[in-house]
């Protein structure tokens, strides 16, 4: 197995700007959305392709599957209309794949054409984690998530599970990009989908049409959009049943800031989870430290738990944002020998972080948006939503499919179909009834 390559940043697209009203993927040849309306073409394509809103009307969550995010644009005239016609309590998720994001200054230029979608856009730019590489979840509103895989689209779909309502095949167009609309993707796509999945595309192409209906899709050539005379929209024709919804209220053990930040994950799903905690002043826990550092931890070597790290960091930049306490921004790591200066040399080079995150430092590292917090205050915020019981679990049952709490009196304290153990340290002293 060869070694792993470098951890760096994500390839940026060359754009051409010189038309008015798209930009142009020099690499690929290929515009970013139709010069006959960009918006207009969302609609319908994707959107009257996949037979949305009118699908969402019946109060169900949704989700949509895209490859080829470019600018954003779907993502904004998909949240819009969701927005204005999606019922209370509603969720959205939108999971999209692109190997070349655009950068914040990109995206501001390309969606800065339509006045109508300026906060949306405004949002997401706010959110936008860059062209770094791995996995990034960003809740643009307690209704709607972006979950973006920044990678090869072959990669991010296997890593994908989440059961797609509707695919948005965006990509350059078959010609130029052919890699995105091979059988093989096609085959793909059809393993995320359910006997009630959608698909819409703008291309028509023979080999596009012929490798969905190999992979199981029932397509459809309907009149155009603009200039193009055609488009597609296809039916999954697979048996397996839309999932059906699950309402969980998880059973959380420790209320540091493990605890709490399932607690605020869960509640933008609509989930209150119950808490117990052994410490309602974290006194002696780590969270009940006066300060606590949020840095990036940084590898060489570009392995899935390298892009983790660095895809977790941005996210908790975006949560510590959005609640909790925060001391100071702007952290610098002095180099405890030569040793470890070559290293940072070397991060620096591979540039797995952009320069607003990571840059040198005469004495070593320092990034500029990494945080000191105050972990109780953060932790009381987050968790402020949960049912809290204040007791000390010292052993684990199950019976009858849900597990039991139990204290040292061998007393149930609370019980739960699914049960998440979040008390750092103190996990050593929680013992399972089969010796676990």
């Amino acid at each position: 197995m060869p070694p792993p390559l470098p951890l760096t940043t994500a390839p940026t697209p060359t754009l051409d700007w010189s038309r008015k009203d798209t930009p142009v993927a020099t690499d690929f040849g290929d515009i970013y959305f139709s010069t006959d309306g960009g918006t207009e073409e969302t609609q319908t394509v994707f959107l009257k392709g996949c037979g949305l809103p009118e699908r969402w009307a019946d109060g169900q969550n949704h989700t949509i599957g895209e490859l080829g995010f470019g600018s954003g644009l779907n993502l904004l005239v998909a949240w819009k209309a969701f927005e204005l016609s999606a019922q209370t309590g509603q969720q959205l998720d939108f999971i999209s794949i692109e190997k070349f994001p655009f950068t914040t200054d990109m995206l501001r230029q390309a969606l800065a054409h339509w006045p109508d979608l300026a906060s949306y856009a405004e949002r997401l730019i706010t959110l936008w984690p860059g062209p770094v590489k791995g996995v990034h979840r960003l809740n643009l509103t307690p209704n709607l998530r972006l979950t973006l895989y920044i990678d090869e689209v072959a990669t991010a779909l296997d890593q994908m599970s989440t059961p797609i309502d509707s695919w948005f095949l965006d990509g350059f167009s078959p010609a130029k990009n052919p890699d995105m609309w091979s059988p093989e993707i096609m085959k793909k796509l059809a393993r995320l989908s359910h006997s009630e999945t959608r698909l819409a595309t703008f291309t028509v192409a023979g080999d596009v049409r012929r490798a969905l209906s190999e992979a199981g899709f029932d397509v459809e050539k309907v009149t155009g959009f603009g200039r193009k005379r055609h488009r597609l929209e296809a039916h999954f024709m697979g048996a397996i049943p839309k999932p059906k919804p699950q309402h969980i209220s998880p059973l959380i053990i420790g209320g540091g800031i493990g605890g709490a930040s399932l607690v605020k994950a869960f509640n933008y799903y609509g989930s209150k989870p119950r808490l117990i905690h052994d410490d309602p002043d974290m006194a002696r826990a780590a969270s009940g430290n006066p300060a606590a550092l949020v840095k990036p931890r940084l590898d060489l070597q570009d392995r899935p738990e390298s892009r983790f790290f660095l895809a977790a960091y941005l996210h908790a930049l975006r949560s510590y944002g959005d609640a909790g306490k925060i001391i100071s921004k702007g952290i610098t790591q002095i180099a405890k020998d030569d040793k470890e200066q070559v290293r940072f040399e070397k991060m620096l080079n591979h540039a797995a972080l952009s320069t607003e995150h990571m840059c040198a430092h005469p004495q070593g590292l320092s990034f500029p948006t990494a945080l000191v917090i105050d972990p109780v205050e953060t932790v009381t915020a987050w968790r402020e939503t949960a049912e809290v019981t204040t007791a000390q679990v010292t052993h684990i049952t199950q019976k009858d499919g849900q597990w039991h709490a139990h204290n040292i009196n061998g007393e149930m304290i609370e019980h739960a179909e699914i049960m998440i153990i979040a008390s750092g340290a103190g996990v050593k002293t929680i013992h399972f009834e089969d010796g676990r």
